[in-house]
């Protein structure tokens, strides 16, 4: 498998095209700088999301992180809410949303997830954490187009061998999946670098799904 690529189903993200490789050319950019031993994708959900972002607003897009948002809400357990103390029923709640993405035409409203799999095992967890944020996403209570982003950045064990089996098995499973766009980098310099738990992350896969497409104009025409 090569070493990076990019692979979008749905056509309607293809305007995500060279965020995705923006993302991939940053990745890559990081890793070299410190020579393998360090690696943007082995850290939390928030170090992603922001490597992300950061591609975007290369990419020629802008990009707003952990924002303040409204979502869709649940029938509320406070009983005395209601003259008849039935739940009531708030349409919208305060939350966040991870990451807005937006350019003159188009807008999109991204909950993301970061999950750190077995390189051996990755199956069951890529559809667990779509699942996970997909949940969030939908709940978002905005326009455009609403996206769960799943980072994958599986591991192997510090005294694993020949990854590059496993590199491409765990590619080819990721190729497989329904999924509506899929970006991915296995970085050379990366199968050499221990974290501090002991172990390897040799490739980063970022996967996208669209959760819901706007329900109305595009929004810069309409305000035009």
């Amino acid at each position: 498998m090569p070493r990076q690529g990019i692979h979008i189903r749905d056509n309607d993200l293809e305007v995500l095209r060279p965020v995705l490789q923006a993302w991939i050319d940053g990745t890559q950019r990081y890793v070299n700088l410190f020579q393998g031993d360090d690696l943007p994708y082995w850290y939390n959900e928030r170090a992603n999301v922001g490597m992300l972002s950061a591609a975007a607003w290369q990419a020629g897009m802008v990009a707003l992180e952990e924002f303040q948002s409204l979502k869709y809400a649940v029938p509320s357990l406070d009983a005395t809410s209601t003259p008849d103390n039935s739940p009531a029923l708030n349409p919208h709640r305060k939350g966040r949303c991870d990451l807005y993405l937006a350019n003159a035409t188009e807008e999109f409203y991204i909950e993301a997830k970061v999950t750190y799999p077995r390189l051996n095992n990755t199956a069951t967890c890529f559809q667990l954490g779509l699942e996970r944020v997909a949940d969030d996403g939908r709940n978002v209570a905005d326009y455009g187009y609403h996206l769960a982003a799943l980072f994958c950045a599986p591991c192997a064990p510090g005294e694993a061998t020949n990854l590059q089996d496993e590199i491409d098995h765990h590619l080819e499973c990721a190729q497989a999946l329904p999924m509506d766009a899929h970006a991915w980098i296995a970085p050379s310099l990366a199968h050499h670098a221990l974290s501090h738990n002991g172990y390897r992350y040799p490739v980063v896969s970022l996967f996208l799904q669209v959760l819901q497409k706007p329900a109305r104009p595009n929004w810069a025409l309409t305000m035009a």
